[in-house]
């Protein structure tokens, strides 16, 4: 029976660290998609708000981004408008290109009455890092 359980516990660890490699290789895979363009948006910050503030791309809702998440969206070569739906109402268009990864971070700020925010494009390497260390959220 103790050999029982032993051998169930090390099924259960080995199985739980592969899983985890799994999960962890997907998210370390910054590579673009062939004739598509791959963009992340990440938040690396704390709201003053619990409840975070959505995203949109060409007026879709793609999620509420809080401290370390983000998303990432494989998208048609073309123009492309992202909106921040904060008290600002800040929107960044992009010109995706094929076969490219694009990388921008949500900032968050105090406005007059909400949070504010903005989206800035960020260099790979930063973003990288940064997104290795969040959860995906879409």
């Amino acid at each position: 029976m103790k050999t029982l359980t032993k051998l169930a516990l090390a099924t259960s660890i080995v199985t739980t660290a592969f899983v985890s490699s799994i999960a962890s290789a997907a998210i370390t895979d910054f590579s673009s998609e062939a004739g598509k363009a791959v963009i992340y948006v990440y938040q690396d910050e704390s709201n003053a708000q619990p409840e975070g503030i959505s995203l949109e791309l060409n007026d879709e809702f793609l999620g509420v981004l809080n401290k370390d998440t983000f998303v990432k969206m494989v998208v048609e070569p073309g123009e492309h408008t992202l909106l921040s739906r904060s008290e600002n109402l800040p929107e960044l268009a992009i010109n995706a290109e094929a076969d490219m990864v694009y990388y921008i971070r949500k900032d968050i700020s105090l406005g007059k009455h909400e949070q504010s925010s903005s989206l800035e494009v960020v260099e790979s390497d930063i973003a990288q890092q940064a997104i290795t260390n969040a959860e995906q959220i879409n």
